[in-house]
């Protein structure tokens, strides 16, 4: 299979400064470390964790969605599915799930930290027993982390590959003292400045606190590890802008709509078949199904990458998948957090982009977009 045929590398591999010029990138962006030459994702998609110019950190600006996260398929290829590990999950309100991710206060029997990580789960308990009383009968004083943990272990590769799970680790930097620090993202964190404390080693998003309004899925695709001097505002590694993965989903795509389904399903296999991936091959019923699951694929497969917003657009499926009643910037467990829903615009201006004024003004021929304000 020549697809991803990296020199002792994967998926992973392929988002690193040494690939960026590989087979697999067809049209990219190109970056130099130099200021006005290079990216600024490390800015904009890193943590307080992750360090970018020695000293400076990202903001975490842009986080993956719960969305997006489930569906990555289980390692056998079946849908993921919450209610299996933990029932009624989906049913519950999304506020009162929390509980499920709190910390273990206990290891071993023994207490972690009074003063950090209790006081620090006493006061999430406390808050949600406010409005569910029975709250606490779900929380696990040991296991709690454990059992959470499950919901990300034996699932398709890409997913830890792309997003900061919670209860995985990250090799990051902390300044005092200076040095590489393996963090752990903990909800919530033990303390404001967690990279400060070398005893419970909490992964800390941008603003960190001891609540847990920081807990959304971080992006560790393109996101940089260990210590980095190179200034997060001039990244130098290459943007993807078509890679032959695009190319092969692409066409599957092509070929389901010419019912050449058996076709369509052998270039998603090359996709999901590659080293360090190797998911099983795609299965399907019928040529809608077929469709969505290459819709699927390139949704699991492009996060972080700028390509799923302008799938969703041409697909006409951004409202339903993205301006849904009730979604919005949500917490790893679903909840809207600040409030801010997503509205769809009453123009559905979203789905149609406008002729541009110029050209309308070159050629008397042509009209305005119905629904745009020139």
């Amino acid at each position: 299979m020549w697809l991803f045929a990296l020199s002792g590398g994967g998926y992973k591999e392929l988002f690193l400064l040494e690939n960026e010029a590989c087979e697999e990138m067809i049209f990219r962006v190109q970056n130099i470390a130099e200021k006005d030459y290079g990216n600024k994702v490390q800015r904009y998609v890193g943590s307080n964790s992750a360090t970018g110019g020695g000293t400076t950190n990202g903001w975490n600006d842009f986080m993956a969605t719960p969305d997006v996260v489930d569906l990555y398929e289980n390692a056998d290829g079946t849908p993921f599915d919450w209610d299996k590990l933990i029932p009624g999950y989906s049913t519950m309100e999304p506020a009162k799930r929390e509980v499920f991710f709190l910390r273990d206060i206990k290891k071993d029997g023994k207490e972690i930290s009074a003063d950090k990580v209790t006081a620090a789960v006493e006061a999430r308990l406390t808050a949600l027993a406010e409005k569910y009383p029975d709250v606490r009968s779900y929380y696990l004083e040991e296991g709690n982390e454990a059992r959470i943990r499950k919901a990300y272990t034996a699932r398709d590769p890409r997913l830890e590959m792309n997003v900061i799970t919670p209860y995985s680790t990250f090799r990051g930097w902390r300044n005092a003292p200076a040095e590489e620090f393996v963090s752990t993202y903990r909800i919530p964190t033990a303390k404001n400045s967690s990279r400060d404390d070398r005893e419970i080693g909490d992964f800390w998003p941008n603003g960190g606190n001891l609540n847990s309004n920081n807990s959304y899925y971080f992006h560790r695709k393109f996101v940089w590890e260990g210590y980095n001097t190179v200034e997060r505002d001039y990244g130098p590694t290459d943007e993807p802008i078509i890679r032959y993965a695009d190319v092969l989903l692409a066409w599957a795509e092509a070929l389901v709509e010419l019912d050449q389904l058996s076709e369509a399903a052998a270039k998603v296999n090359e996709v999901r078949g590659r080293k360090s991936v190797e998911m099983p091959d795609v299965t399907y019923t019928d040529k809608n199904d077929l469709r969505n699951k290459v819709r699927d694929e390139r949704r699991r497969e492009f996060v972080n990458e700028g390509v799923n917003f302008f799938d969703e657009m041409r697909w006409g499926t951004l409202k339903e998948n993205k301006f849904y009643e009730g979604n919005g910037s949500k917490s790893i467990w679903g909840t809207v957090i600040g409030g801010t829903v997503y509205v769809w615009p009453s123009t559905g201006d979203l789905n149609i982009w406008p002729v541009p004024s110029v050209e309308i003004e070159k050629n008397k021929n042509l009209q305005k977009t119905p629904g745009w304000t020139y």
